[in-house]
Parts: C-alpha cells; sequence; structure tokens
C-alpha cells in the first residue's frame, strides 16, 4: 500500500475536539464504504483490495490498544465487531462523528486501574 502524502493530523481526524480515530478505525470505515477520505486524499481501490485481503489473511484486524498505550495487536474479527460497536455507540451518545476509543476493552478484559 502506498499511502505517502496522506496524513491523519487532517481536519477529518479532529471533529470532536481533541478526540481522533485511531487509524483502525478510519481504514475500517473505508473498507467498508462508511467513507472514503483518509487525511488529505482517498485510498486507491487497489490498496483497500489489498487491504481487505491480509486481513483475511490475518483473519482479524489491528487494534492500537486501550486509551493511549498504543499496543498495536491482531484482534479477531469477533473481537473487532465488539470494539466497534462500542466506539459507535459512545459517539452516538455523545452527538459526534468521531469514535473515542480511550476507554474500550477487549470483550472479556477488565480494565483494572
Amino acid at each position: 500500500m502506498n499511502f505517502s502524502g496522506l496524513t491523519a493530523s487532517a481536519p477529518a481526524f479532529g471533529r470532536a475536539g481533541n478526540v481522533r480515530s485511531p487509524n483502525e478505525y478510519a481504514l475500517w470505515e473505508i473498507l467498508h464504504g462508511d467513507r472514503h477520505d483518509y487525511g488529505l486524499g482517498v485510498v486507491a481501490y487497489e490498496d483497500l483490495e489489498e487491504l481487505r485481503i491480509l486481513s483475511q489473511h490475518a483473519n482479524g484486524w489491528i487494534w492500537t490498544g486501550r486509551g493511549r498505550e498504543h499496543t498495536p495487536q491482531l484482534v479477531t474479527f469477533a473481537q473487532w465487531h465488539a470494539l466497534f460497536a462500542e466506539a459507535s455507540r459512545a459517539a452516538s451518545q455523545a452527538h459526534s462523528e468521531q469514535r473515542d476509543w480511550t476507554d474500550l476493552e477487549l470483550p472479556g478484559e477488565t480494565n483494572e486501574n
């Protein structure tokens, strides 16, 4: 994939104040047709197809972890769907287009802070 010239600091990534959507959410939305822009550009069909194939071969999706931990990990599609749904519910309750991932946990995981 060639994402040169694209940046996550574009306005589309900051619609809800300081809450920013990590790349995994944006790429998932692009892959499933919910949006087409990524940073300052549009992701090419060939790149989306490669991303789809790679995620199918991995049998999961990348998740950067809870809060600001930024610990990239492969999660199953079932775990990812639960994470994405929770982020979408939080965004809906906040009347925001952006998802807030700061307190999300993997299904079955408990936050022991």
